[in-house]
């Protein structure tokens, strides 16, 4: 009996696997001037499990303590913010430097987006998000536990207005639950399996 049952568990004890899921924008921002949004909209309704990050992919900007930039769900309401004019306050006017390249935000990046001044330019990489005065913060428990379909937001702004950017798009990544169940196929095979198995017993009482 208890063999029978074991073997009812691994046939149809089937257990959810997830999967890490990822989508990009069709497009970017021609230039960063003011406020810009760019949409991703999201048809997977599974459940986000952790493991959100966002890529701002081709980021350009000269002076990036000019700019602030976050992403947010418009179904559920929840946001959060990648950066906010880094340097600023320490700085009256931010950090001086440049944008050129691709920026990821997560909670398991190193450090927060660099201060760099003049000609030089942040390198791409995996960034802690930060919020205002450049405090580290995470952004990944904010969307775990909700569905993930729906409208994905990033908003950038250039708060001052006097230098320029583009941005080629962005892309938004997280973990999900997993809703698969076994093909019809599969479903056969595991039925005759059971049946095998039972008339085994049988004959062996």
């Amino acid at each position: 009996m208890r063999t029978t049952a074991l073997l009812l568990l691994s046939l149809f004890g089937y257990a959810a696997q997830g999967a890490t899921i990822s989508f990009t924008s069709a497009n970017g921002i021609s230039s960063i001037v003011g406020l810009h949004t760019v949409d991703i909209f999201v048809p997977d309704t599974r459940v986000i499990t952790g493991g959100f990050q966002v890529s701002l992919n081709s980021l350009a900007h000269t002076w990036l303590g000019d700019l602030t930039a976050s992403v947010s769900h418009l179904e559920s309401g929840r946001s959060v913010t990648l950066f906010d004019r880094v340097g600023f306050p320490t700085r009256s006017f931010g950090c001086s430097g440049n944008l050129n390249g691709t920026y990821t935000f997560a909670d398991t990046g190193s450090g927060v987006l660099p201060c760099v001044i003049g000609s030089d330019i942040a390198p791409s990489g995996t960034y802690r998000a930060s919020v205002a005065g450049d405090l580290a913060t995470l952004i990944g428990e904010a969307f775990n536990g909700i569905q993930a379909n729906g409208t994905w937001r990033l908003s950038v702004r250039d708060v001052i207005g006097e230098d320029n950017g583009s941005l080629g798009s962005w892309t938004v990544q997280f973990n999900v639950e997993s809703s698969e169940v076994p093909e019809p196929g599969s479903w056969a095979l595991m039925v005759l399996g059971l049946g095998a198995t039972v008339a085994l017993r049988r004959r062996v009482r």
